[in-house]
């Protein structure tokens, strides 16, 4: 969730737009079979839906007139800019 003056953003359903798995970028540039069953056992599968998720945004506290949208977590958007497709 961020809060700036009249700024405000939060993710819907346990959705983190800021999630991220520390040390990940290297694990996907330098991928072998190990790497890539890790991954997917141990971080793809259990964060699957950190990936994408709606977020609200509005310039009030109280999130009145707020407006929703679907998109990338941080590691959601790695994982596509790295490999076109999503996890």
């Amino acid at each position: 969730m961020k809060k700036l003056h009249g700024w405000h953003k939060r993710g819907i359903d346990g959705f983190d737009p800021d999630c991220w798995v520390e040390h990940l970028d290297f694990a996907i540039r330098n991928l072998n079979e190990n790497r890539s069953l890790f991954i997917w056992k141990n971080i793809a599968r259990p964060l699957q839906r950190q990936i994408r998720g709606a977020i609200e945004k509005s310039s009030r506290q109280t999130y009145d007139n707020s407006e929703t949208e679907v998109t990338l977590s941080k590691i959601g958007a790695f994982c596509y800019q790295r490999h076109g497709c999503l996890i």
